[in-house]
């Protein structure tokens, strides 16, 4: 859980590399509407293996694993905030090569 800047915990999936994490891109990957990060694992699971980079999922406050919010634009803002100073702060990746890639909603968060 990634706890965002209005008290929200969203729910995500880290895919990181065994083997030096800290030298690969990491990709933040945002769903779209239908659904939620389970049904994306596939597509996470390709990009992790054939781009060889990590990829973080994340669920959208409201969906999913993730508390019960209202869905608006302005949330959607805070939780990719959230995703990010994860990402930027996690001890085992590198803040410097981060990614975003949405779908559909996922565009939005971005």
């Amino acid at each position: 859980m990634i706890k965002t800047a209005d008290n929200v915990n969203i729910h995500a999936w880290l895919l990181i590399h065994d083997e030096t994490p800290q030298l690969k891109p990491t990709i933040i990957f945002f769903h779209g509407n239908a659904g939620n990060i389970g049904f994306r694992l596939p597509n996470a699971r390709s990009m992790f293996h054939s781009l060889n980079v990590n990829v973080l999922m994340v669920e959208y406050r409201g969906y999913g694993n993730s508390d019960d919010a209202e869905i608006n634009e302005a949330g959607l803002k805070t939780d990719s905030e959230a995703a990010l100073h994860f990402i930027m702060n996690h001890k085992l990746l590198a803040s410097s090569t981060i990614f975003i890639f949405g779908r559909s909603l996922g565009g939005a968060g971005e």
